[in-house]
């Protein structure tokens, strides 16, 4: 089975500094900024302004980006400021990862269970979305467990 990257699917919450994302592997992940990361370059420095900050959206591809910020590119074109999605998945923290327990004596998360059967990770929850598997959500311990019947 082929291994994808990390790209984020959602932004899911905006606060000074630091965002909430939710991951194609369906992690929620939050990343801190500091006010001294943004100090390191004029175009970064752009990002204290708690206005432009909260302007963040997603790129096609599923990176951060400012729209509202641009610069002239290495290949002399006008971009926008986005950074790099496998940085942001490196450096932010797992806040909650969903699990799928398949019978009460096996539980597999999400990704193993796409392993075993071979499905990709977004084709497990689109099966849950489009009810083709039953399932009833308990919170718990802050996971959010999907349960097979």
């Amino acid at each position: 089975m082929k291994n994808t990257l990390p790209y984020i699917l959602k932004i899911e919450e905006i606060k000074p500094y630091q965002i909430k994302l939710r991951f194609n592997n369906n992690e929620l992940r939050q990343i801190k900024f500091t006010k001294k990361e943004f100090m390191t370059n004029n175009l970064f420095e752009k990002l204290l302004d708690k206005s432009t900050f909260s302007s963040v959206s997603l790129t096609e591809k599923g990176a951060l980006c400012w729209k509202n910020i641009t610069y002239t590119n290495s290949l002399g074109k006008l971009d926008f400021l986005k950074f790099d999605t496998l940085k942001i998945y490196q450096d932010s923290k797992l806040i909650q990862e969903e699990k799928i327990i398949i019978d009460s004596k096996k539980e597999l998360t999400q990704t193993k269970y796409a392993q075993k059967y071979g499905f990709k990770i977004m084709d497990v929850m689109n099966k849950v979305r489009r009810g083709q598997l039953k399932t009833r959500f308990i919170e718990e311990l802050g996971i959010k467990l999907i349960v097979i019947s």
